[in-house]
């Protein structure tokens, strides 16, 4: 950013904000609850969420339940509450998808084919 004469202190709050996003459970500006919350959506989008599950292993289900209970106290907007309520129905969808996959998989494999 220095490079292209971004402004010095934005430079500052903006490293700091990267630097950090993952690693505090409070927001410490307006624009760290914005990255904050960005960077846990990513997590209720079809590819965070398969991204994640096969990152730390779990099923389909059981990390749509972490998810599920975690997102009523992760987010920091408003804004953020409701497209997480709306992205968890979409996850829901997507893992009954993935299950009904499997057991069709497991079903291909049982029978040899």
């Amino acid at each position: 950013l220095a490079s292209i004469d971004y402004d010095p202190r934005l430079i500052e709050e903006i490293a700091e904000i990267v630097g950090h996003h993952d690693s505090t459970a409070s927001a410490a500006s307006r624009n760290d609850a914005l990255v904050k919350d960005a960077d846990k959506l990513y997590r209720l989008t079809r590819p965070g969420y398969v991204f994640f599950l096969d990152l730390f292993g779990l099923d389909y289900r059981g990390y749509l339940n972490v998810l599920a209970t975690r997102a009523d106290r992760w987010f920091f907007t408003e804004t953020a509450k409701v497209c997480a309520g709306d992205m968890l129905a979409d996850l829901n969808a997507c893992a009954k998808e993935l299950e009904a996959a499997a057991d069709h998989e497991e079903g291909r494999a049982a029978r040899g084919d």
